[in-house]
C-alpha cells in the first residue's frame, strides 16, 4: 500500500477511491485561492464513518502533489491536547487540515485555537466535522465572519449501499 507521511494524525481509511468529484472541484478552487495569497477556510462536512478522513488524506495528497503546496499541518482533534513536538511552531507552512473526528464538544475550544492559529500561519485551512453536530461549524463561521475571512462549505454525499458493500468487501 501508498505510505504515509510521518505527520499524518489520523488513521488512513484504504477506500481504495476517490472521494466525490464534486468535492474535490470545490475544494481545488478553494486551494488555488489560498495558493494565490488570500486566506481560505473550508468545512467539510459528512455524516460519521462516510469518508471524511479519507477525503482528507486525499486532498493533503493533492496539495503536495499537483495543486502547488509545499508544507502542511495535519492533525485529528485527539492531537490538539497532547503536548507533542509537532504542536510547536516550525517552519511555515502552507495549509492546515483538522479532522475533527470525535465530535466532541468539550474539544471544540482547542480546535477553535487550532483554527485560529493555523489561519494567520497558513492561507488554507481545511476542517472535516461531523454533520450531524452544526455547533462547531457554526461557532467557526461567526468567528470568522468577524475577522472578514469566507468561509466555505464542502457538504461530502453518503455514499450509496453498492459503494458502501464495495468498500466493505476491501476491507
Amino acid at each position: 500500500g501508498e505510505s504515509r507521511p510521518e505527520t499524518l494524525a489520523f488513521p488512513a481509511r484504504p477506500l481504495g477511491t476517490a472521494p466525490p468529484a464534486a468535492a474535490v472541484r470545490a475544494m481545488k478552487h478553494i486551494a488555488l485561492k489560498a495558493r494565490a495569497g488570500e486566506k481560505q477556510l473550508a468545512i467539510v462536512t459528512g455524516a460519521r464513518g462516510e469518508g471524511r478522513t479519507h477525503f482528507l488524506e486525499f486532498i493533503a495528497r493533492r496539495l503536495t502533489g499537483e495543486w502547488g503546496f509545499k508544507h502542511g499541518a495535519i492533525a485529528g482533534d485527539l492531537a490538539l491536547i497532547q503536548d507533542t513536538p509537532e504542536k510547536e511552531p516550525g517552519e511555515p507552512c502552507d495549509f492546515a487540515l483538522l479532522d475533527d473526528r470525535g465530535d466532541e464538544p468539550l474539544l471544540s475550544c482547542y480546535v477553535m485555537d487550532y483554527v485560529c492559529q493555523a489561519i494567520e500561519r497558513c492561507n488554507l485551512v481545511v476542517i472535516a466535522t461531523d454533520a450531524s453536530a452544526p455547533r462547531l461549524a457554526e461557532e467557526i463561521r461567526g468567528e470568522f465572519s468577524k475577522r472578514e475571512i469566507a468561509v466555505k462549505e464542502i457538504s461530502l454525499p453518503a455514499p450509496g449501499m453498492v459503494e458502501k458493500r464495495r468498500i466493505l468487501s476491501r476491507a
